[in-house]
């Protein structure tokens, strides 16, 4: 892995657009294809977790050794920064208010992406051991899960602490929100556990179907479906009803990551001799999880899958492979940031 030099105003540009790879979506519509290649090392440090900005289509990624951004409207997608400079551990956006927060080893803390200079703000100190982070964006509040049996929840707009949500055993993981409800495992018990966000009172939510815990969990932004991973499984679960719609049995354990732009679930697993990843779309409708496209991996894919809108990043070899269908979202919706099976 090559180390890259960073500068006070650090300018990373893209590697030459990638050969592209790309299968027709159901009934016509556009098709995946890699579009460019962004490095994932900044100074000799890899970038660590990442955050998409519906609003302005920028991907922001953390290091230790700041935030750095690259813009996907740009014809050649750069990676630039860093804005400030934090050994950041965790980020997380809230698009409707233009604001990133994130966590260090001793803070959490937000910036104001849409401010004319943005600023680092402090919201606490000490961080209680502060694990995963997730914006509920009907209450315009965010959670920081802790490594205690608390959930600790501030207001996203005022940044003032409020309440405590007491977790119904050791700690919360995995933690996933969609409007009004906050999905998340608890590490000594089994099946999945939601915090009303009226309330903030964390209780068992029972599945219609079979679902084994602990599980990596994903959602559609508009709250519609819930997505678990676990073992060689993906399951799709109906918020509203709670019930299981659709599962997919992989030859491999495998990562997700849903697109809103599109409204699907893409998903990337090993294939039965472990040398090639197969990568595929899918769509939940009244037959379940409908694959729709199958796209060919590049030579350079890996592992590692991250949602945009019309879009998503895959894990390369040394670098970040940005796929697209040239379609975007107008809805300026939460997209998950964070990289599945990285951790």
């Amino acid at each position: 892995m090559t180390p890259t030099r960073a500068l006070p105003s650090l300018v990373i540009v893209s590697l030459l657009l990638v050969p592209y790879t790309s299968t027709n979506l159901a009934q016509g519509t556009a098709s995946y294809a890699t579009v460019a290649a962004l490095p994932d090392v900044v100074d000799g440090q890899p970038l660590r977790d990442f955050a998409f900005d519906e609003v302005a289509r920028r991907v922001y990624a953390a290091s230790d050794r700041g935030l750095f951004w690259s813009d996907l409207n740009d014809a050649r997608p750069a990676m630039k920064g860093p804005l400030f400079k934090k050994d950041l551990l965790r980020i997380e956006m809230a698009p409707d208010l233009g604001r990133l927060f994130y966590f260090t080893n001793n803070e959490i803390g937000y910036v104001d992406l849409r401010g004319a200079s943005p600023t680092p703000v402090t919201l606490a100190v000490g961080r209680d051991w502060a694990t995963e982070l997730v914006y509920e964006p009907v209450r315009q509040e965010i959670y920081v899960a802790t490594r205690t049996p608390k959930v600790l929840v501030f207001d996203a707009r005022s940044g003032e602490r409020g309440a405590e949500v007491k977790v119904p055993g050791w700690w919360a993981t995995s933690l996933e929100a969609v409007p009004g409800h906050v999905f998340m495992n608890v590490s000594n018990k089994n099946g999945l556990y939601e915090i009303d966000a009226a309330t903030h009172v964390a209780k068992p939510w029972p599945i219609d179907g079979k679902l084994v815990t602990p599980a990596y969990l994903e959602s559609d932004p508009s709250g519609r479906n819930l997505f678990a991973v676990y073992d060689q499984f993906i399951v799709a679960i109906d918020v509203a009803t709670a019930k299981v719609v659709g599962r997919v049995t992989t030859t491999a354990p495998p990562v997700v990551a849903f697109d809103p732009g599109t409204g699907l679930l893409v998903a990337s697993w090993a294939n039965a001799s472990r040398r090639n990843l197969i990568l595929k779309a899918f769509r939940v409708d009244d037959s379940g999880l409908t694959e729709v496209a199958e796209m060919s991996n590049p030579s350079r894919g890996l592992l590692g899958l991250e949602p945009t809108s019309g879009g998503f990043l895959q894990k390369g070899s040394h670098s970040l492979l940005v796929w697209s269908t040239g379609q975007v979202s107008d809805i300026a919706g939460q997209s998950r940031a964070r990289w599945s099976g990285w951790d």
